[in-house]
């Protein structure tokens, strides 16, 4: 057998195990099941749900299932994510940007504390976001919620973090020990954030 063969055999196995991992697109709807065969994911775009509700009771009825992405791009409905409101259903990766997203509640992503990696929330309303259960996420690496609206620098305790995004946000002032419970951190960005002044320490 040819490399090439295995290796096509490889990615035909691959697609038929994820278009039987998608459930019933009538039960997602208005969420959609993606099978992007150029990464080889397995990702749920939730861009048209028409608010909190909707979103709620589509998870509710979902058994436990995991996605490696999900998706919310440019949705205008959705304000808050709710505590729990993913259900069974568990995530790699969080890609909430261009809505108008102002709280993530405490306990919003806790379904997915133990695989998640990624978390982006640009371009929303966020001023209320649960810094402090980020502790219990050990292998989240990535954190941006640049161009939002939070006013004061988050006290964020992660052995794991090594980037850390808060572009464009009214956060006036860093604190002195903004760093000290970031052991990995290796890249932060602040730009445009309305900073006055850096505490010394």
């Amino acid at each position: 057998i040819r490399c090439e063969d295995m290796q096509d055999h490889a990615k035909t196995t691959d697609a038929f195990n994820f278009s039987q991992a998608c459930p019933d697109e009538n039960i997602l709807y208005p969420c959609e099941c993606i099978i992007d065969d150029w990464t080889n994911t397995l990702n749920l775009n939730c861009t048209m749900v028409d608010g909190e509700d909707e979103l709620a009771q589509v998870f509710s009825s979902l058994p436990s299932l995991s996605f490696d992405f999900l998706i919310m791009h440019n949705n205008q409905n959705v304000k808050v994510l709710r505590a729990g409101v993913f259900g069974k259903v568990t995530f790699k990766k969080f890609s909430l940007t261009w809505g108008v997203l102002e709280e993530v509640e405490a306990d919003a992503l806790d379904g997915s504390k133990d695989i998640v990696t990624r978390m982006d929330f640009d371009m929303n309303h966020i001023s209320i976001f649960p810094f402090e259960t980020l502790k219990r996420f050990p292998n989240l690496t990535h954190l941006s919620l640049s161009w939002n609206s939070l006013s004061d620098f988050p006290r964020i305790y992660s052995q794991s973090l090594t980037d850390l995004w808060l572009i464009w946000n009214p956060m006036g002032n860093v604190p002195a020990d903004a760093f000290t419970q970031l052991p990995s951190l290796s890249t932060v960005r602040l730009g445009h954030s309305e900073l006055t002044s850096i505490e010394p320490g």
